[in-house]
């Protein structure tokens, strides 16, 4: 990888044999990522690809209304469109209220409500409803963090994640709640916050009555209290948990790794959850 670009797998020419004397379809360029089949035959689609699917190399066409960057100018015009409201959106979802513009976006969304998840991680048994997601959570496991920021140590694994990290220097809150005034720096932390004004629940266990506010949150519930599943061991004591989230922020209790850091009085913690109840104290006083 030079400068976040990917080098390509070299493909030779194949030869269709059709009917019409078609010439020979040249597929020169092969995306180097597992289990994922693209190849195209221009450099440009290549790279385009790269940045879309895989979040590798540079996005400079950014979205004005949320923290989404794209490697085309054409699918950042797509996306807006998902910020109108008076865009049609015919394709509805059976379990909740969205709707979408396209199929596949809302067959996406749907494998969100049933859990079908077909990609699956080797090396833990994490399943993601796309190649794409699946790419991406594999670095958890290989440790790349490509994404640095500019003012401090912090690295990310997406570069969506960085743009986040970045507002907490810029101090930005642009989403603001209408109802109470809270501010979130992302769009979707907003969206979750309004749901404790509304009570929405959209997510259900297929076991029981509980309900959550993500789908991620089911997950974690099933795992817990239905399945019993604890594949990840602690190699160093023996504690074993579903959640290999969880599992990171134990081992921190082992080796005194303390990343999330008061910028008021030095306070550190390893678990993000831990900070946000201790910043509470310094907007009560």
């Amino acid at each position: 990888m030079q400068n976040g670009y990917v080098q390509p797998t070299p493909l030779g020419t194949t030869t269709q044999n059709c009917t019409d004397a078609q010439q020979a379809v040249k597929k020169r360029y092969k995306c180097p990522f597992d289990q994922c089949d693209y190849t195209c035959d221009r450099k440009r689609s290549y790279i385009c690809h790269l940045a879309n699917k895989h979040d590798v190399g540079e996005k400079p066409f950014a979205c004005t209304k949320c923290d989404s960057k794209f490697g085309r100018r054409e699918y950042l015009i797509k996306h807006e469109l998902t910020h109108s409201d008076y865009r049609p959106r015919p394709h509805k979802c059976p379990h909740c209220d969205y709707a979408a513009m396209n199929k596949n976006t809302l067959a996406t969304h749907i494998a969100r409500h049933t859990d079908d998840r077909p990609y699956v991680c080797e090396e833990c048994g994490y399943r993601a409803v796309t190649q794409s997601i699946l790419n991406k959570h594999v670095q958890i496991h290989t440790g790349e963090k490509p994404f640095k920021c500019s003012e401090c140590d912090y690295k990310a694994r997406k570069r969506s994640q960085l743009n986040s990290h970045m507002l907490r220097h810029t101090g930005e809150k642009p989403y603001a709640c209408e109802e109470c005034g809270f501010r979130a720096a992302r769009r979707k932390t907003l969206q979750m916050h309004i749901m404790t004004h509304t009570g929405e629940k959209p997510y259900k266990c297929p076991h029981c009555e509980y309900r959550c506010t993500v789908m991620a949150g089911v997950r974690k519930h099933v795992e817990a209290v239905h399945t019993g599943d604890k594949r990840h061991l602690c190699d160093q004591c023996g504690y074993r948990t579903a959640n290999p989230s969880n599992m990171r922020t134990h081992k921190m209790i082992h080796t005194g790794e303390k990343p999330y850091k008061c910028d008021a009085c030095g306070y550190r913690s390893n678990s993000r959850w831990n900070l946000k109840t201790h910043m509470k104290t310094h907007a009560k006083a």
